[in-house]
């Protein structure tokens, strides 16, 4: 779920207005603000995790300490950007333009899944 989207279900838990986009609700700046609550706890927790994992020696954290519940799973790699960087687009171009790619797409009416096997 995006910052975005843990926004909103917390707006709409409390609002007597309910939202579908952040950029166009009529209290815009309390969407705003809790997008940025959440980017900031998010990123605390990652260093919460991060800061474990390397005191734990960079991996295995045992599953009977206490700390346990603090570590983040490891997210998977994005089978788009694995795509993108197999064509040949570089980094620096897939970091700026993956989340517009991905918008553009999804504007068009196009789904990305996976081929079922």
């Amino acid at each position: 779920m995006t910052t975005e989207d843990k926004a909103l279900v917390l707006l709409n838990e409390v609002s007597l207005y309910k939202c579908e986009n952040v950029d166009t609700a009529p209290h815009k700046d309390l969407c705003t603000a809790l997008r940025r609550a959440i980017e900031q706890h998010e990123a605390f927790r990652q260093k919460v995790s991060d800061a474990l994992r390397d005191y734990y020696g960079g991996g295995y954290v045992p599953a009977n300490s206490r700390f346990a519940e603090f570590i983040l799973p490891t997210p998977k790699p994005d089978p788009l950007v694995a795509a993108m960087k197999k064509a040949g687009w570089g980094d620096a171009y897939i970091n700026n333009s993956e989340p517009s790619l991905r918008a553009a797409l999804d504007a068009l009416g196009f789904e990305i899944r996976e081929k079922s096997k």
